[in-house]
């Protein structure tokens, strides 16, 4: 039907800014640098997405250092990952040909959530806490 058109639609306008996303998903570019690894711990056995087990040292755990709201954590799924959607084994393909990834991250915490509540990581150091309330 029609959403099936629009999420076509949004996966595909992946690259650009101000896209109409469901309120469970949230867009993050990443840099892969030379010899830098995502850090994903993944599972594609639904066969559309690549959900996240874990996240390893790597581009993601980088990522999320940067950030409180858009944090990819274990249990978040990738939905599209630079237009690529529906197809787990050319998602990853985008992950081991491209140096910057546009991941399409759907989630089950809430992304309405003030800052500083269950979206701070456990394992924050207090100087990163210190940090990210300033």
């Amino acid at each position: 039907g029609t959403a099936a058109k629009q999420a076509k639609k949004v996966a595909g306008d992946a690259e650009t800014e101000g896209l109409e996303l469901a309120p469970d998903e949230f867009m993050v570019t990443v840099s892969l640098p030379e010899g830098t690894k995502l850090g994903l711990d993944v599972d594609w056995k639904d066969g559309r997405t690549l959900y996240i087990k874990k996240v390893l040292p790597g581009a993601v755990m980088e990522h999320n250092k940067d950030t409180q709201v858009q944090s990819i954590l274990g249990g978040d799924r990738i939905i599209a990952i630079n237009g690529q959607f529906d197809d787990p084994k050319v998602m990853l393909g985008q992950c081991k040909t491209q140096r910057k990834l546009h991941l399409l991250i759907r989630t089950t915490r809430d992304l309405g959530q003030a800052k500083g509540t269950a979206l701070v990581p456990v394992a924050m150091s207090a100087a990163a806490a210190a940090a990210a309330s300033r």
